[in-house]
């Protein structure tokens, strides 16, 4: 399969990858053949051109992994496009930030032993709570208006609908947590 790969077509990968946020769809043996491509004895000056590209685009498409992987771990992203290879790095990386996220949200949680006055307040707002318990359910909270200030590839909000993809400059609306989500790693603003 190393006869598929040609500089021009990586090329092109290279120029894809660079003006796309999402994942461009390669075969699932995309490294191995890669490797067999850099062995190949009879095209070495076509290698060694390649070479540069071939780690910006193997670079790029990390970069856009560990993107999605903090994106899942907040909006419950499900990305496309990919590689076994790159799969196990998406999953570790979600397992540490997951953990990460759990260590900050522990920080949170951590009280001082009540005095008898905020006790009282935890029951008062304890019995509050009950009683808006057996009120009925609220509406949906109201979607958040964004505008895109970068690409954004679709993805699964906590809704649990598919959203995106989204060019730079649309206005869209999307799910609260979504929404902070994306602002908070500059992929767009409320509008």
């Amino acid at each position: 399969m190393a006869s598929v790969l040609t500089f021009a077509y990586l090329r092109e990968l290279q120029k894809k990858e660079r003006t796309s946020r999402k994942l461009e769809s390669l075969p699932a043996d995309f490294y191995n053949t890669l490797s067999e491509y850099l062995a190949h004895k009879g095209i070495q000056k076509d290698v060694e051109c390649a070479k540069p590209i071939i780690k910006y685009i193997l670079e790029r498409r990390e970069q856009k992994v560990l993107e999605l992987a903090a994106m899942s771990v907040s909006a419950d992203v499900i990305p496309e496009n990919l590689l076994p290879e790159e799969k196990e790095l998406f999953n570790a990386a979600q397992s540490l930030l997951n953990a990460h996220r759990d260590m900050i949200g522990n920080i949170f949680e951590k009280k001082s032993k009540p005095t008898e006055a905020s006790e009282d307040r935890m029951s008062e707002e304890r019995d509050a709570s009950e009683s808006e318990e057996k009120e009925p359910p609220k509406e949906k909270p109201v979607n958040a208006r964004l505008e895109a200030l970068k690409e954004v590839p679709s993805f699964i909000a906590e809704d649990l609908a598919a959203h995106g993809p989204w060019k730079q400059g649309d206005v869209v609306e999307c799910p609260p947590k979504a929404a902070k989500v994306l602002v908070d790693n500059g992929f767009a603003r409320y509008s």
